[in-house]
């Protein structure tokens, strides 16, 4: 290929990754920080109506049942007769996604409208 070319397509590639990026952000940030701020007011209401636990514990509590939940663990009720999430299937089908190059990873939208665009 020309050295024009390569260029334009280079261009055309981090143009789109910029207006992806922008929209993106433009659709996902508020959500964010409307639950970012939502969180820390549930936080410092917890606290102040159960006086016999102070932030640090609430902290550490909410820092295990983070752990938990990207161990694909569900701590909500009686866990004890929760399902392996690796069963044959399970593991059958992340096996898949390991060799195809998929990677379900973290970083997705939240948002319907972040859904949709991707």
């Amino acid at each position: 290929m020309k050295w024009k070319t390569v260029s334009t397509i280079f261009l055309v590639v981090v143009l789109y990754l910029i207006i992806g990026a922008t929209v993106f952000k433009a659709l996902e940030q508020p959500h964010e920080i409307s639950q970012r701020t939502t969180i820390v007011i549930q936080k410092q209401t917890f606290i102040s109506q159960h006086s016999c636990v102070n932030s640090t514990e609430l902290d550490e509590l909410i820092q295990q049942i983070v752990a938990a939940i990207n161990a694909g663990i569900i701590p909500l009720g009686n866990t004890s007769n929760q399902i392996s999430h690796w069963d044959l299937g399970s593991s059958f089908f992340f096996a898949g996604t390991v060799i195809t190059t998929i990677g379900f990873g973290n970083i997705s939208p939240r948002t319907e409208g972040g859904k949709i665009f991707c």
